[in-house]
């Protein structure tokens, strides 16, 4: 079943934006009164399509799909096409928010400028997905930032290749906030892993890509929390 974004439902109507109403019509090629999703609000509607006016009728409520754990992802902005792919593939597991980070290695120093490239990235993944949520990917901050917002979080841990010993499965007790920090291609430094109130923790004994190891740390506790299930 396709999904699309809307942004207001009136006598339980709603119409595409120019851009989904597009899509819908040259690309879905949908046919009249063919059955949809919407997503209003956070709240997923069953709907139908009409090809007159680009409008959808909404026929009634579908139950939500979005995981029990909020995760953020503050990810160390990684060079070239690797912040799409992390994006992309974390807004399909489950993931609440991204939030770029400036650690001391990072090569990429102009990430605002691609920040509404990767919200469109996180809306196209989410629709894909069939998300409730559309994942925020937030301006870049510094490491000093960073060390101030994880105490708005229930649980923060720091994958990392130095950790030894305690794994997701040690370290994850149920928490409903949960802060995911992944340093970029160089890595993190030691002074800032000091500066961070997170719990180190191991992703076993390979080291992992930047791109693939917040992914890897969401699914483990997507599928500890059971959400995977």
């Amino acid at each position: 079943m396709h999904s699309f974004y809307i942004d207001i439902i009136h006598n339980k109507k709603a119409i595409l934006n120019k851009e989904d109403a597009h899509h819908a019509r040259r690309v879905l090629r949908l046919k009249d009164g063919e059955e949809i999703a919407v997503v209003s609000n956070g709240i997923r509607y069953s709907a139908k399509y009409s090809t007159e006016d680009s409008a959808v009728y909404i026929t009634g409520k579908l139950p939500s799909n979005e995981p029990q754990v909020k995760i953020t992802l503050y990810q160390g902005f990684a060079k070239g096409d690797r912040m799409d792919y992390i994006v992309q593939k974390c807004t399909e597991i489950g993931v609440n928010a991204i939030v770029p980070v400036y650690f001391s290695r990072c090569v990429v120093q102009d990430a605002d400028k691609k920040i509404p490239r990767l919200n469109r990235i996180a809306r196209e993944a989410a629709s894909q997905s069939q998300r409730n949520v559309i994942p925020t990917v937030h301006n870049a901050i510094s490491v000093e930032m960073l060390a101030e917002a994880l105490a708005e979080h229930e649980q923060a841990i720091i994958p990392w290749e130095e950790a030894k010993g305690k794994g997701l499965r040690q370290i994850y007790k149920g928490a409903k906030d949960v802060a995911i920090i992944i340093g970029p291609e160089g890595g993190i430094a030691p002074e800032e892993i000091n500066m961070l109130q997170a719990e180190p923790i191991t992703l076993g004994q390979r080291i992992l890509r930047t791109e693939t190891a917040g992914l890897v740390a969401a699914a483990g506790i997507f599928l500890l929390s059971g959400d995977l299930e």
